[in-house]
């Protein structure tokens, strides 16, 4: 009888955690391209991001940043293979991969 009253309140408190928007996007990104210009694109688990390296030494290609990517925010994240970290501003984050390519096409082309 207890576990019957117990079901509306799991069903409230489900719904409401359902409601909460996702955080961190990405617990890790390999850099696709890097170079002069501060953007690089990024395969993360969640599709390619477009991030801008602020303050920082510029990753190379194929390393692995470590970090929260939250969309339209400012991160620090560590490059894996130097220990080094970085602040960037994590334009967006795609599932398809020509979108952050074509926008770091604008910007650095």
């Amino acid at each position: 009888m207890r576990t019957l009253r117990m079901i509306p309140t799991m069903a409230l408190t489900l719904m409401l955690l359902s409601g909460l928007p996702v955080k961190s996007l990405a617990a890790e990104g390999m850099i696709m391209m890097s170079g002069d210009c501060p953007y690089l694109v990024l395969d993360t688990t969640e599709g390619q991001a477009l991030i801008k390296r602020v303050t920082g030494p510029t990753p190379e290609t194929g390393d692995i940043l470590e970090g929260s990517f939250d969309p339209r925010e400012f991160a620090t994240v560590t490059n894996r293979r130097t220990g080094e970290t970085l602040k960037v501003w994590v334009d967006s984050i795609a599932e398809q991969g020509h979108r952050a390519l074509a926008r770091h096409g604008r910007h650095c082309g």
